[in-house]
């Protein structure tokens, strides 16, 4: 799946969507397209993991962006997360990022391990493309 930044600002955006923008701006370049590596619903909003342009894998709302390639991995999964200490989630992506709410709140944290298998990932596509 390729998205294309449509706006990097808050300005635009609802208010409950401005909580997961940066008041700086989001590091994204209108514009410019990315791959997603994951998509997450989470209270109301769609977010969309990519490498943004810090070079970080980030997960920006997706009213930021819009869908220029639907075509997703074949080996995404589908997980559905309810508990009373959270919210519930909707995660689409990759075994190691949707399996369980650990491992998406693990790479929503960007703790080392599930970066370290995200860029893991990439290097493996890019071998393979």
């Amino acid at each position: 799946m390729r998205i294309r930044a449509k706006r990097n600002q808050r300005g635009e955006c609802r208010d409950s969507v401005k909580l997961y923008i940066p008041e700086t701006g989001a590091e994204i370049s209108i514009g410019t397209e990315y791959d997603v590596h994951a998509i997450s619903f989470y209270k109301g909003i769609i977010f969309l993991q990519i490498v943004d342009d810090l070079r970080y894998p980030s997960w920006y709302p997706s009213t930021l962006f819009e869908v220029t390639n639907l075509d997703c991995p074949r080996d995404w999964l589908c997980s559905f997360f309810s508990n009373i200490e959270s919210d519930d989630t909707l995660v689409i992506g990759p075994q190691f990022i949707a399996e369980d709410n650990a491992a998406y709140s693990s790479m929503v944290e960007r703790e080392v391990d599930q970066v370290t298998r995200f860029w893991d990932r990439i290097a493996g596509i890019s071998e393979v493309s």
